[in-house]
């Protein structure tokens, strides 16, 4: 539960390490392929951690067309969740990838 993993932490943040894909098409929202760090209150959302991200490292991108993905578990696709709810603690490695919109695929 998410309160048992607030207690096993030292103290309430997590410094997280994201990876932006590299992506020549989109130069716009900084996709250099780098590796950021971000410092988040565990209690903080999905939300706010693409807010944070989009405001401080990608130009303003949109949050809406930011997915976070954990290498080992997969999508993060609940934006209400904290990171505390899902246990994600201060060496997370997540990876940011930009969400493509749908439709068939010829």
């Amino acid at each position: 539960p998410e309160a048992e993993f607030v207690a096993s932490l030292s103290k309430p943040e997590v410094t997280l390490q994201i990876r932006i894909p590299n992506d020549p098409t989109q130069m716009a929202w900084n996709f250099y392929g780098q590796i950021l760090s971000l410092t988040m209150n565990v209690m903080s959302t999905i939300k706010q951690v693409k807010a944070d991200l989009s405001r401080i490292h990608l130009n303003g991108m949109p949050v809406n067309k930011i997915q976070l993905k954990d290498p080992n578990a997969g999508f993060y696709n609940n934006n209400n969740a904290t990171l505390a709810a899902l246990n994600i603690g201060p060496t997370a490695t997540l990876e940011m990838l930009p969400k493509s919109r749908g439709g068939r695929r010829a």
